[in-house]
Formats: C-alpha cells, structure tokens, sequence
C-alpha cells in the first residue's frame, strides 16, 4: 500500500469546504467567499488509487458572513471514515446582500441543522503521480 501525503487530504478538504461555501445559498456562486479556517483529522491511512467518497455540508451560519462547514473522506463500500474536517467559510463583503438575501430565502435546514440545499457529495478516485518523500 503507497499512502497519499496527508497534505494532500487537507488540500482536497480545502477545496470541497470551499465549494460548500460557495453552494450555502442555495445557489452555485463561486468565488463568493474564501475559506478562512480548515481543521482536518485523520483517521486511516488513504492508499493510492482508492475509490472513496467525499461528503459535504453546512453545520451553522454565524451572521451574515459566517458559515461553518464540515466534511468527510469515506470508504462507501464499508463505511470506514479516513479523515474529516470543519472550517469556516466567509462570505464576501461585496456580494453579502445577495447572498444574505438568497439564505434568508432558502430556509431548508434539517432537523439536525444541516442544510438540504447545500449538501455536497463527491465520489473520485484519489492518484498519486508524484513519489512521497519522507
């Protein structure tokens, strides 16, 4: 077993916590924010190669401007959970009141706090072409 570079499992986190921020409105709008806060555990060791699934969502909005957002690398075949993450997505300034306006709007969280609109799944198969060097 070859294991990708933890660094790069936080580098896929960066970019799905961000296009989950870029989703919370309810509407794709990239570039509106900036991911601000990445934490990142992990749990299993990801083999080169492996097909896993990644999962996505709005855990809390702070304000106008703030949301919390959270995801997770998985095994969907047997459910083992490789690593997860929790970041903070800003929203930009210059474009607050049109998103503030399109969160007010869709109003479609869970009972558990998630939101519907804003879930984010994405299935990949992670390669590694570049040797690791320890």
């Amino acid at each position: 077993m070859t294991p990708i570079p933890g660094g790069s499992i936080c580098a896929v986190f960066d970019d799905i916590l961000g296009w989950v921020g870029f989703i919370s409105s309810g509407t794709l709008r990239p570039w509106s924010g900036f991911t601000a806060q990445v934490n990142v555990s992990l749990k299993k060791p990801v083999s080169v190669c492996s097909v896993l699934k990644l999962e996505g969502g709005v855990s809390e909005r702070e304000g106008k401007r703030k949301i919390r957002v959270w995801a997770r690398l998985f095994d969907p075949q047997g459910g083992i959970v490789h690593a997860e993450a929790t970041g903070l997505f800003i929203l930009k300034r210059d474009e607050q009141g049109e998103q503030q306006h399109a969160i007010d709007d869709s109003k479609n969280l869970n009972t558990d706090g998630s939101n519907s609109v804003s879930e984010c799944t994405q299935t990949s198969a992670l390669n590694n072409s570049s040797p690791s060097h320890s």
